[in-house]
Order: C-alpha cells, then structure tokens, then sequence
C-alpha cells in the first residue's frame, strides 16, 4: 500500500484509474489516502468499495477530492463526484 500511496501523492502519469475494492482498507489507510489526492491531479476514477472504511474516513475522502473531477466508489451503486459534490445512486439492470 505504501506505493500505491506514493504513487497517488506523486501524482504518476499512468495512474488515472485505482481499484481498491475489496483491500480491508479502514479509516487509518483512508486518511492516507485523503493526504495522498490532495496533491493529485491525474487520477479520474478510485474504487474503494467493499471496505471497511468508516464515516470519518469517508468524510476525509470526499473531502480530499471536492473541487476535483475524481469519481470515488465506496459502495457498488453509489459514486461520489468531487468537482460536483453529489452522490448518485446508480440503478443496474443487471
């Protein structure tokens, strides 16, 4: 996890799209993460569902990408966009 966070804090060229799903990430691995997209200006798409990231770390994570055009999943159907500040509820017909 240690480089994946710097490679979100050094904003690296190729990261556009992470998939975090399913890591046992908490709240302590979320406030890093929050640190590490302050400074990020690449990344588009951050999938953090089906982790046991608590509403502290939710709210440090929403937070780390207000203003920015980041879509940020915490669970499957539900998507926070940050330069928007809305959540949506997607409704699959799958």
């Amino acid at each position: 996890m240690d480089d994946i966070l710097n490679r979100v804090r050094n904003n690296c060229r190729f990261l556009t799209t992470l998939d975090l799903s399913n890591k046992n990430i908490k709240d302590k691995t979320a406030f890093l993460l929050a640190d590490a997209l302050k400074t990020n200006t690449r990344l588009k798409k951050l999938n953090l569902c089906d982790n046991p990231i608590g509403d502290n770390g939710r709210f440090a994570l929403g937070a780390a990408v207000k203003g920015k055009s980041i879509k940020l999943s915490f669970v499957k159907n539900f998507i926070v966009i940050g330069e928007k500040d809305f959540i949506y509820h997607i409704i699959s017909s799958e």
